[in-house]
């Protein structure tokens, strides 16, 4: 009786393909959007967790409190603090960083665009994870050398630049010694990087930096180290000066951010659900109102309430079921289409894995919005008075 009863739902499913393919969509656009967001949440959050471990845990990044992130040198920061920060027991190295706008120019071409001033080395390179793919490292002595993130090579200029091309910034010619391996974002992939006291002589910025990276000592507690370096910068430039953050600070913020886009569009996707759990209810009335008289043949041949019962629940939980099939396929495409969208514009570092457990969860999920849909209307059509069902 069980196998009758499952044969029939599935035969009326696709007897009424279109109708069914109407209710099943409606269940799989919140499907789709609630796993779109898990797969795409999850391959910006393990993919960033990849490049922050490339650059290591036992960095601290301090900036000025005024000027940030936005390139201005700071009164705050220079060489005679830095060197008072390198004396401390848990520093191991310090990169100092000056972000300065300038206009290169190759040949008879000019672009404005930020020159990254910083002792340039190859141990500096190496601490931030580039590789050479052209050419090789600059030594810290050279003076007049530009080493071109992998993109900055090749869009920066009309023409592509390689090791050896000469540009010049405010009238003073340097010489492209190192092409980087891609980072895997294009602004980092854009970068220029110069000496830093070239660039501070040509723009006559004394000893002042924009903000610098401290290495700390390998095994010293990152979280400790922090600290105790904002309480030594405080007691030497004043409190709310500088701020330093670790990369858990700055892994932190970025999560925070993705969250609130993640709980907004899963909101949506939620709404989604239950139009689609609404569309079941809907459909299932109809259903049950079509076959009323289907109904009182099957009470009269013998079938239970229960019977009648778990045909209509199991019907309305295919509903579910396959919509949410649909929705988790439809997911998987749209975000095989973003990966290679973003890997075209550059962000190479973008993974994004396919998670069994969370789609099977979600079919689990999706069965019992079905179920619960599609209860009150197949409680209905068990509690059918045989002669009534009948005489409809």
């Amino acid at each position: 009786m069980l196998d009758d009863l499952m044969g029939l739902v599935l035969s009326d499913l696709y007897k009424k393909k279109f109708s069914s393919f109407l209710t099943l969509f409606a269940i799989s656009l919140g499907i789709l959007t609630i796993f779109l967001i898990f797969l795409l949440s999850s391959g910006f959050s393990n993919s960033l967790d990849a490049e922050f471990d490339k650059l290591g845990t036992n960095r601290l990044y301090v900036t000025s409190t005024v000027t940030g992130l936005s390139g201005s040198v700071s009164e705050d920061l220079n060489d005679n603090l830095l060197k008072q920060v390198e004396s401390r027991p848990y520093v191991d190295k310090i990169y100092p960083y000056v972000m300065q706008g300038v206009q290169f120019k190759h040949g008879s071409e000019f672009v404005s665009r930020m020159a990254i001033g910083t002792k340039l080395s190859s141990d500096y390179f190496e601490a931030n994870g580039a590789e050479i793919e052209l050419g090789r490292f600059p030594k810290e002595s050279e003076k007049y050398s530009l080493v071109l993130g992998s993109k900055a090579a090749t869009d920066l200029f009309s023409k592509d630049l390689r090791v050896g091309s000469n540009i010049e910034i405010s009238n003073t010619k340097f010489k492209v010694v190192g092409i980087l391996e891609s980072f895997g974002n294009p602004e980092d992939d854009m970068n220029v990087f110069v000496n830093i006291d070239t660039l501070r002589t040509i723009f006559d910025l004394g000893d002042d930096i924009s903000l610098f990276d401290v290495i700390v000592v390998e095994g010293y507690d990152i979280t400790l180290a922090q600290n105790n370096l904002q309480i030594f910068l405080d007691s030497r430039v004043g409190e709310d000066i500088l701020d330093i953050r670790s990369p858990q600070d700055l892994l932190g913020s970025v999560n925070t951010i993705l969250d609130i886009i993640k709980y907004t569009l899963g909101g949506i996707g939620f709404i989604a659900l239950l139009v689609g759990a609404l569309g079941i209810v809907n459909t299932m009335y109809v259903v049950v109102s079509e076959k009323q008289k289907d109904i009182g043949i099957m009470k009269a041949i013998g079938a239970r309430d229960f019977d009648i019962l778990f045909m209509f629940v199991f019907q309305a939980g295919m509903f579910g079921l396959l919509g949410g099939f649909l929705g988790i396929i439809l997911a998987v495409l749209v975000s095989v289409v973003f990966e290679i969208v973003a890997k075209t514009s550059g962000f190479t570092f973008l993974v994004i894995e396919f998670d069994w457990l969370a789609a099977v969860g979600l079919l689990i999920f999706s069965f019992f919005i079905g179920v619960v849909s599609g209860y009150l209307p197949s409680k209905q059509a068990a509690d059918l008075v045989l002669v009534d069902a009948i005489r409809k």
